[in-house]
């Protein structure tokens, strides 16, 4: 199958706004997707946690229990998961895997982690973010991408090669040339017949509702 432009040079204008059009209503789809997919909350592969204070040494592999503050303010379990980096000095930062909160436990209120024997003690600092399997935006730009490709191939192919809708485009160029179109002059004249027209009008329809609520406070309808 050729992938030229049939008749290229014929039905330009007409050709040209098709693809316009249709490439708006792609961008919109591609707008779509990526609010759609911003939307969607992906499987989390590690979970980032900054620390303020540590004591010990955070191997990668060490099974970490998570502890919170209960409403008295006393310490308690609120989960458990695996390190997967090597945590030594207050103000580094270190990824958990496989992180799973007891019931009713939530990330926000998490404050220390620590290993077992308490081999590493690790205050929490902020706020503990998960990190997605694949990055949002990346995968965000992908599906644009994709779409706006397949969108574009799309358009290509039934505005400049299917010979079919090609046919019809231009036909409806030719007829387009036929049309007799107002001159300038023309417009201007009848736009400002359109706007005092618009304005009689609205002056007639002021005039007859002044009149008619005047008619009715004298008839008692209405209050005056």
């Amino acid at each position: 199958m050729a992938f030229g432009i049939y008749k290229a040079g014929q039905g330009y204008w007409v050709r040209v706004l098709t693809a316009i059009g249709a490439g708006m209503i792609v961008l919109a789809a591609g707008g779509w997707a990526w609010q759609q997919i911003g939307a969607v909350r992906l499987p989390v592969a590690f979970y980032d946690v900054p620390f303020f204070a540590v004591q010990g040494e955070l191997q990668p592999g060490d099974t970490v229990t998570l502890m919170s503050l209960d409403d008295a303010g006393r310490p308690i379990e609120a989960g458990s998961g695996v390190a997967a980096d090597t945590v030594s000095a207050t103000g580094e930062r270190g990824r958990i895997r496989n992180m799973q909160l007891v019931p009713g436990a939530e990330l926000r209120r998490i404050t220390e982690v620590r290993t077992t024997g308490d081999a590493f003690v690790g205050e929490v600092a902020g706020t503990i973010r998960g990190e997605p399997i694949v990055n949002t935006v990346t995968l965000q730009t992908i599906a644009l991408g994709v779409i706006l490709l397949i969108g574009a191939l799309i358009v290509y192919y039934f505005v400049g090669v299917k010979k079919r809708t090609s046919e019809f485009l231009i036909a409806t160029d030719g007829e387009m040339k036929k049309v007799n179109w107002s001159t300038r002059k023309e417009v201007i004249g009848s736009t400002w017949v359109v706007v005092a027209a618009s304005f009689l009008i609205s002056a007639f329809l002021f005039v007859i509702d002044l009149g008619f609520s005047q008619f009715f406070k004298f008839v008692g309808v209405l209050e005056g």
